[in-house]
C-alpha cells in the first residue's frame, strides 16, 4: 500500500516493521500544469488512499477546476466527505457518489 499518512497503514492494521518509507519528489497539481504548459484539465482521475479530499481541496484553492473529477471516497471520514462536497457544490460542481467512488461534473459542462 502506498501513502503519504502512516495513520492510514496502521488504521488497516499493518505493524510498524512492515512498514518501509521511501521519501518521493512530488509536485502540486498547479506545477504539473506549469511543467507541461497546461491551462486547463477536462477529466482528472484520482485515487490517493485518503488523501483525495486534501488533494482536491488545495487545486481548487489554487483556481485549477478541472472539468470533471473522478476520486475515491471510501477512505475519507463522513465529516470530512460532506465538507467537500459542499466545497465542490460552492465551485460549480455537481457530486455524484457511488459504492466506492465520487463522480464531480462541473455544471458548466450542461
Amino acid at each position: 500500500m502506498a501513502t503519504t499518512s502512516p495513520d492510514e497503514i496502521y488504521k488497516r492494521g499493518y505493524h510498524p516493521s512492515e512498514v518501509n518509507e521511501t521519501p518521493i519528489n512530488c509536485l502540486t497539481l498547479s506545477s504539473l500544469m506549469r511543467k507541461y504548459s497546461l491551462d486547463h484539465i477536462d477529466i482528472l482521475q484520482m485515487d490517493c488512499e485518503g488523501m483525495d479530499g486534501k488533494i482536491i481541496k488545495h487545486f481548487l484553492h489554487d483556481g485549477i477546476h478541472p472539468a470533471a473529477i473522478h476520486f475515491e471516497h471510501a477512505n475519507l471520514h463522513s465529516d470530512e466527505r460532506v465538507e467537500l462536497r459542499n466545497l465542490m457544490s460552492s465551485h460549480g460542481y455537481d457530486v455524484i457518489e457511488y459504492e466506492y467512488d465520487c463522480l464531480a461534473f462541473q455544471r458548466s459542462l450542461y
